[in-house]
């Protein structure tokens, strides 16, 4: 694009709202997948905006072991799922889940007794309308 009020930094953010409406106009022209793909070839940075189907389905997931297949009993739908890991990699071994979350509540009478509430202090807690566990 040869427009003389993109030609600076400065023109650019001047003209912020018609840069964004001639590219807007010119990215409309091909799927994102396309121009991800033209970018990342050229050396520029970017990635596509994705939903989270889509983003946890991308191979360089499974390369990194960035998931983490886990059984959840809890789950109303389905209890086995695959859960996103650290995003790093150790040398020897990596940070690992093994256990599912906790259940809602599921340790609220361990930690109001660690935090020194009596039994009718916890009682008291755990049956207040704003305790749901």
């Amino acid at each position: 694009m040869s427009d003389a009020r993109f030609a600076t930094p400065d023109l650019r953010r001047k003209y912020a709202d018609a840069l964004h409406a001639e590219l807007a106009g010119i990215f409309m022209r091909a799927p994102a997948a396309e121009w991800e793909s033209q970018l990342s070839s050229a050396g520029l940075p970017c990635g596509m905006v994705r939903d989270v189907a889509e983003a946890v389905s991308l191979p360089a997931l499974e390369e990194r072991r960035l998931k983490i297949e886990m059984d959840i009993p809890a789950l109303p739908d389905r209890s086995d799922v695959a859960i996103v890991n650290a995003g790093f990699i150790m040398s020897e071994d990596g940070p690992d889940v093994s256990d599912p979350p906790p259940l809602h509540g599921q340790h609220t009478e361990e930690v109001l007794s660690s935090l020194g509430f009596s039994e009718e202090q916890r009682r008291a807690i755990r049956t207040s309308p704003r305790s749901s566990s």
